[in-house]
Order: C-alpha cells, then structure tokens, then sequence
C-alpha cells in the first residue's frame, strides 16, 4: 500500500491532505483514461484526477506535472485523520483479501478432506 499511496502524489498535491509525510511523483494517467471517465458516463466521482498544476498531454515521462495524478489510496480514516504511521501504510484492502481467499481456499479444501476423509468440491 505504501508505494500505491506515495506513488500517486507529486506536483502541487499536499501529501498531508492524503495522510502520508511525502510524495513520490510517479503514477499518473494519460488522456485516454482522462478522456473515458466523464461526468456524462461516470457521474458517481469515480473519476479520481487531481489537475490542478497538471497538464493533459505526457511529452516527457520524468517530468510528474504532465498527464493527472490519480490519488486513489490514502491513508486516512474515515474520519479524515492521518492512520498510523505517515511513510508506511499497512492495509487489507478487499481486493487484496480476496486475492489472499482465492490463493488459501484449495488449501483449506484439501486441508478439511485429508482431516475428514470427504471429498470437497472443487473450485
């Protein structure tokens, strides 16, 4: 989670706004992405893009105020404050869970038939 939050955070952004003690200015997006995500399509604020001091166009890659950061990972609260520690930001986000479920289901299947003797069904 820590690369995922700092990652995203560069330019004009606040990286206490975020809840983390610095920005990294390296992930962003390019007009593609920019261009599918409109109010039109998308009117539930799915579309993350922080703009201001950005540009729309990449020309060079190194320079982090070409193309929109997209913040999605923070590290606050729900009520806004910062979590725990600033720099390392430590996590279980669903989807990392549900990847740890799929990995650990056959194991725990074959673990229940071998304490059983049933066969479990596959998955």
């Amino acid at each position: 989670m820590t690369y995922l939050v700092h990652a995203a955070l560069g330019g004009q952004m606040e990286p206490a706004d975020y809840g983390v003690s610095g920005a990294w200015a390296g992930l962003r997006t390019t007009s593609a992405c920019v261009i599918f995500f409109t109010e039109e399509s998308f009117p539930d604020r799915r579309a993350l893009f922080f703009t201001g001091g950005q540009t729309l166009q990449i020309n060079d890659i190194t320079n982090f105020q070409q193309g929109y950061a997209v913040p999605k990972y923070t590290n606050l609260r729900r009520d806004r404050t910062a979590g725990g520690d600033e720099f390392f930001q430590i996590r279980i986000t669903p989807f990392f869970a549900w990847r740890r479920y799929i990995l650990l289901s056959p194991k725990r299947a074959c673990s229940a038939e071998q304490e059983t003797g049933l066969m479990l069904p596959a998955f």
